[in-house]
């Protein structure tokens, strides 16, 4: 068995699962927001719609690394080919990065 099948990604993934599914519990409180919260100050609108922005993009880059990881090498006995290694690394770099970001306190 290959490095990328291992029993390593299945914790992941069932993650990925549960994250989905708590992704979709924000799209829903963000339009709730929307709608019942018209008269709110500018300032609060963006950044509630920046958080709920950096939580796509971090929803996407998961949905990508495991998209590549676990669909396009599935059948691969070598880890990602080197040619297309370096967009994984950037997708993978890119998530930690933004987790970090909207993890932080304040």
């Amino acid at each position: 068995m290959s490095e990328v099948h291992g029993s390593s990604w299945g914790p992941g993934l069932a993650g990925m699962t549960v994250g989905l599914v708590l992704y979709g519990v924000s799209v829903s409180q963000y339009r709730f927001y929307i709608v019942a919260f018209p008269r709110d100050a500018r300032v609060v609108k963006i950044a509630v719609f920046l958080v709920f922005f950096l939580d796509t993009i971090n929803t996407l880059a998961f949905l990508c690394l495991y998209y590549r990881v676990l669909i396009v090498y599935r059948w691969n006995t070598t880890y990602p080919p080197t040619s297309r290694m370096t967009s994984l690394t950037i997708a993978f770099a890119s998530n930690v990065r933004l987790s970090k970001l909207s993890n932080s306190p304040g």
